[in-house]
């Protein structure tokens, strides 16, 4: 025989109330995805991270049963695509393809029209190596 303390068997009651709670409200909600799903890229069409992209969405339109639409938005040094999907309601359905240029950005521009905060990363999909360079004389 096994004694619990009352307040353990409360706090379990109440944990497993709050998740059958959670549970039937996820039942009631439509499955993902249920409609086209948006990858924006920052760049023009053919380059590797299009291509990348291009190639990742055709395989996540046969794994998920929904079209995954790759969207270019070329210009602004990436902050029109930026802000197409700072934009976008915060549903899952429209995605963004970023590269060193995400962080540069916020780096570099005095206003960039975005945080950090603004977005959550969600995977990688490929590295490449990245170099920053300056004149010799340069005291830094």
């Amino acid at each position: 025989m096994f004694i619990i303390p009352l307040k353990r068997v409360a706090r379990s009651v109440a944990l497993c109330g709050l998740v059958l709670a959670a549970s039937s409200a996820a039942w009631a909600q439509d499955a993902f995805p249920s409609k086209p799903i948006r990858i924006i890229v920052p760049f023009a069409p053919g380059g590797s991270i299009d291509i990348s992209v291009r190639w990742l969405a055709q395989r996540l339109t046969t794994s998920l049963g929904q079209p995954v639409i790759v969207e270019n938005r070329a210009g602004g040094d990436g902050l029109i695509a930026m802000n197409v999907v700072k934009e976008a309601p915060a549903d899952g359905y429209t995605l963004m393809a970023v590269s060193s240029l995400y962080s540069q950005a916020l780096a570099l521009k005095k206003e960039p029209g975005y945080e950090s905060k603004d977005f959550l990363a969600l995977t990688g999909i490929s590295e490449a190596p990245l170099v920053v360079s300056g004149p010799r004389s340069n005291p830094e």
